[in-house]
């Protein structure tokens, strides 16, 4: 713990090796305060694999930053990562920052989010849902769920990435709503996105950061309708509908680009 005393912004923790950082199922990391503090979990040539909880909260202010990163990464079992404040939500980084663009934060080969994991920068009373980023230069698979939530009593939505650079399977959920205030928005940004009805994973997985399905589904058509946020699609190669989408969140839209072949092979509504 890191924790604040009463006046103070919560304090910083690194916990870093050169391969393998673990924090077991049942371990608490926390750097709490007034103000969220600053976590960083870092394998620099091995796998950062957190099955406990992580969280950097602000109890009367924003929330704090929780860097978890390494070569290989992983969020597993019932893994809880929240870096939320009073008024607003802080930032959590999983595998790399904002497109993989930011050289201060160590990018990953591989990020796996499992089924039972959730990510949290809510806002929790007034004030904008946080940022939060699940990236890998390779492959990201996010099954879990992640939540930047603008305050109860005012504030927007905030904003997320779950991409892989070459590849990603997003099998998760987002909440980036806001009672009094705009929808945040998430981005899915691979080389190739497919919107597909069909699909899913290999159920005999040895290795959750390296065992990658053959022909994987990028996104559902149902996994973008549970969404609570406006989505933005972008395949920095091809991007195609094969299934219908149909959204039903109120204000929800959907922006979709690619950077050579859009194709449009099914309607699209909101």
């Amino acid at each position: 713990r890191a924790n604040a005393l009463i006046r103070d912004a919560g304090g910083q923790i690194v916990l870093a090796g050169q391969k393998d950082v673990e924090l077991a199922a049942g371990s608490v990391t926390a750097a709490d305060g007034r103000s969220g503090g600053q976590i960083t979990v870092d394998s620099a040539s091995g796998t950062a694999r957190v099955a406990g909880t992580v969280h950097a909260a602000g109890t009367v202010g924003q929330g704090g930053l929780v860097e978890i990163t390494g070569e290989r990464v992983a969020l597993v079992g019932n893994a809880v990562v929240d870096a939320s404040g009073t008024a607003g939500g802080g930032t959590v980084l999983v595998g790399g920052d904002w497109q993989g663009a930011n050289p201060a934060v160590h990018n990953a080969a591989a990020t796996f989010v499992a089924a039972g994991a959730s990510i949290t920068a809510d806002a929790t009373s007034r004030g904008d849902g946080g940022k939060v980023v699940v990236w890998a230069d390779g492959d990201t698979r996010f099954l879990g769920t992640l939540s930047a939530q603008g305050g109860a009593n005012g504030g927007n939505g905030g904003q997320a990435e779950v991409s892989g650079k070459g590849d990603l399977l997003f099998l998760g959920g987002a909440r980036l709503g806001a009672p009094k205030g705009r929808l945040g928005n998430l981005l899915l940004d691979p080389l190739d996105l497919f919107v597909d009805s069909v699909g899913g994973l290999n159920p005999y997985i040895i290795d959750e950061t390296t065992d990658f399905p053959d022909h994987a589904v990028t996104v559902s058509p149902a996994t973008l309708a549970a969404i609570t946020g406006n989505v933005t699609l972008y395949a920095s190669r091809d991007l195609r509908f094969n299934s219908a989408v149909a959204l039903t969140t109120a204000g929800q839209g959907l922006a979709a680009s690619a950077g050579r072949d859009l194709q449009i092979g099914a309607g699209i509504s909101t």
